[in-house]
């Protein structure tokens, strides 16, 4: 492990051509701020060979040519500039164009099938769940599947379980929530 300015970041071989950088930290929010900011480091001094670098919530995965170079070389490269990151509260190396997105949504029986059974679940009325939701101010982490937003914010008293039946056919434009997590559904699927 490696020491950084907002903890220890973890360098593991992933197959024969990639690494996975994780933080190993108790706070989600550090976590999560931490991977953004060495990922923002390590694309502005990517590294011969390195081939893509893949973002997740909480990790980031470089994935390179073995031919071009040697995975201790990129988890040495990795390390080093690890170390000169900035912490995350220290602010971003390169202006960010922020750009909010006002969501129009539709809470009803036909449009939010499991709108009572989460309610249930965090402990609120109906109601009191599209509260939550309408105020709650989520940031677009990564585009998943098909360019999807998924998004960090959501703001209910406890996390949300996916469900034990997950739904085969999703309406496009809806929104699903999984732990303190959306994504906007871009299609028609599961």
């Amino acid at each position: 492990m490696t020491t950084t300015p907002y903890g220890a970041i973890a360098v593991e071989p992933f197959g024969d051509s990639a690494v996975m950088v994780t933080l190993p930290h108790a706070d989600q929010a550090l976590r999560t701020s931490g991977i953004v900011a060495f990922r923002d480091r390590f694309l502005a001094h990517r590294p011969h060979g390195v081939l893509d670098v893949v973002s997740g919530l909480e990790s980031l995965l470089i994935e390179f040519d073995p031919l071009q170079t040697a995975l201790q070389h990129v988890e040495y490269a990795a390390r080093l500039l690890a170390r000169w990151t900035p912490a995350p509260s220290d602010g971003p190396d390169r202006p960010r164009a922020v750009r909010e997105f006002a969501i129009p949504v539709v809470f009803d029986d036909a449009a939010g099938p499991d709108l009572a059974s989460v309610a249930d679940e965090v402990g609120l009325a109906p109601a009191e769940v599209v509260e939550a939701i309408a105020e709650s101010t989520f940031t677009i982490a990564l585009l998943g599947a098909a360019m999807a937003p998924m998004m960090d914010g959501l703001d209910v008293p406890r996390p949300v379980r996916r469900r034990a039946e997950p739904r085969t056919d999703v309406a496009p434009g809806s929104i699903m929530i999984a732990g303190t997590h959306a994504i906007i559904q871009p299609f028609p699927g599961p």
